[in-house]
């Protein structure tokens, strides 16, 4: 397995589209170790079934991650 690290990465202008009875997913940032982390993440202008993800509340992450923002 090669591992690496995510840094510096805006995730922006994503639509996606699923199941109307779920009103909002979850969105997932998970490092693998302390040198294989996720950090400086941006999420802007994502939307859901068309409505904007406003809420950082769906953000999850774990302990082998940093700045993860949202817009």
């Amino acid at each position: 397995m090669i591992k690496g690290r995510v840094e510096g990465v805006t995730y922006r202008n994503i639509k996606a589209l699923g199941d109307k009875a779920v009103t909002m997913p979850e969105i997932h940032f998970e490092g693998y170790d302390e040198e294989h982390t996720i950090r400086n993440v941006t999420v802007d202008g994502v939307y859901f079934n068309g409505k904007r993800v406003t809420d950082r509340d769906v953000i999850q992450a774990n302990a082998f991650t940093d700045d993860i923002r949202f817009k």
